[in-house]
């Protein structure tokens, strides 16, 4: 699978892919649309960009054994032959249990079908990883355990979310507590706000102009000196989670809005992004939990 670094940037995992807390109830059968759109613009003291993007997963409940959950995620009806050899990652099933990292169940499957694809396009398996560059950067994606970084961007089964919990979220400084925003007999609304971890920052800022200059053929840019120039760079900034809940606490919609602020000797750079995950279901549950 061809990855774009766009999209792979600007996402934002889900919390920390672990939930300690007991999952939201699941109802076996169900299937839901889930949808990530993305939006970001960038703004310095001479010039302003923006862009966005959105893309689609369908989610389905499989099985429920005690607390854990087994979810299969594919691509929407209508995709393509040809989309569909390209996106070799799906479909992917998930197992989720509360205090354990998500597994995935078919990798046999996923690394059939990457094969597959390597063999059709061409591609020497060495170049698995790497990135190139067309309209815009891309990634050579070959491993199946890829597919649980796709996922984590559409994943809303979250441990219990409720006012006072502390919650977290990557990239931020650490844990903050979630607050209501508003409660009512539909569901709740629940925030947290959250200060920019500097260091990653600039840790993803080094490791994007890494790219970069691999794909120019730049040579002197180099892990040190970029190093050196995002260390002299003051980054503050802040990310904000919201999360609408139904009424059985089940996550319908996820807002997540970044600013980062980066100020230099000559220049002073704001990027905002907002992600928002939405879950519809599209079709009811079916059954009780798998024996």
């Amino acid at each position: 699978m061809i990855r774009s670094m766009l999209f792979a940037v600007a996402a934002i995992a889900s919390a920390t892919g672990v939930a300690a807390q007991p999952l939201p109830a699941a109802r076996l059968g169900e299937t839901a649309e889930i949808t990530v759109t993305s939006n970001w613009e960038n703004r310095r003291s001479l010039s302003s960009g923006s862009g966005s993007s959105s893309h689609r997963l369908i989610e389905r409940v499989i099985a429920v054994d005690g607390d854990a959950i087994v979810l299969e995620y594919d691509l929407p009806p209508g995709a393509t032959p040809q989309v569909r050899a390209a996106s070799w990652q799906f479909p992917a099933r998930i197992r989720k249990a509360p205090g354990e990292h998500p597994t995935l169940l078919n990798a046999d499957e996923l690394q059939a079908r990457s094969d597959t694809w390597l063999e059709a396009t061409g591609f020497e398996r060495e170049r698995c990883g790497k990135w190139f560059f067309t309209w815009t950067a891309m990634k050579i994606e070959c491993d199946p355990r890829s597919v649980l970084g796709v996922i984590s961007d559409f994943d809303l089964w979250t441990g219990r979310l409720e006012p006072g919990v502390m919650h977290a979220l990557p990239g931020t400084s650490g844990p903050a507590p979630l607050t209501a925003v508003s409660t009512g007999t539909a569901g709740t609304i629940l925030e947290a706000r959250f200060q920019i971890d500097p260091d990653g920052v600039r840790a993803e800022g080094v490791g994007t102009a890494l790219i970069l200059a691999t794909l120019t053929g730049d040579t002197s840019q180099t892990r040190e000196a970029l190093t050196a120039e995002w260390q002299a760079k003051d980054i503050s900034g802040t990310r904000t989670v919201t999360y609408e809940l139904d009424r059985t606490g089940a996550v319908l919609r996820r807002t997540v809005v970044t600013t980062v602020r980066t100020t230099t000797a000559t220049d002073v750079e704001t990027a905002t992004s907002t992600h928002i995950t939405e879950r519809h279901v599209i079709t009811p549950a079916t059954g009780q939990a798998s024996p």
